[in-house]
């Protein structure tokens, strides 16, 4: 399980993010989540896969019918 940020750590993003100004309820809400934050964001920084690694399907579209090709 990821570890939750210190209060420190949250205040310093919040201040990052331009957030300096919520209020201590907020900031509270904030502090509960961070583990979860955590979680998410270990899971969006994967390595991406290559290039080749994408499916090449092409789609093209059947035209209208009398539109001409």
């Amino acid at each position: 399980m990821a570890e939750p940020m210190s209060r420190q750590e949250v205040d310093a993003a919040l201040a990052r993010a331009g957030l300096a100004q919520l209020t201590e309820a907020e900031r509270a809400s904030v502090t509960g989540a961070t583990a979860h934050l955590q979680r998410l964001r270990a899971r969006v920084r994967t390595p991406v896969l290559p290039l080749a690694a994408e499916p090449a399907t092409v789609f093209a579209p059947l035209a209208p019918a009398g539109a001409p090709r």
